[in-house]
C-alpha cells in the first residue's frame, strides 16, 4: 500500500502504533471525550446482536439506519 500511495504522489510518513507514538493522541482523545467535544452523529457504539462491541469496519449496519 505504501508503494502504491508513493507512486501516485503521496508522501508517506511511518507512524508506529506503540505506546511511544500513541500515548499523546490517546490522552487528547480522552480529554475531548470527557469534555463532550466529539461529534459522532449521535451513533451509539458498534454492537452486534448479542451486544458485543464490534471493532471499526464492522458497523456498516449502524451507518445505514
Amino acid at each position: 500500500m505504501v508503494q502504491n500511495l508513493e507512486n501516485i504522489g503521496f508522501t508517506v510518513i511511518p507512524f508506529g502504533q506503540d505506546l511511544k507514538n500513541m500515548s499523546q493522541p490517546i490522552k487528547e482523545l480522552m480529554k475531548l471525550t470527557l469534555e463532550g467535544k466529539l461529534a459522532h452523529g449521535g451513533l451509539g457504539p458498534a454492537l452486534d446482536e448479542g451486544q458485543h462491541f464490534r471493532p471499526y469496519g464492522s458497523c456498516r449496519h449502524h451507518l445505514s439506519e
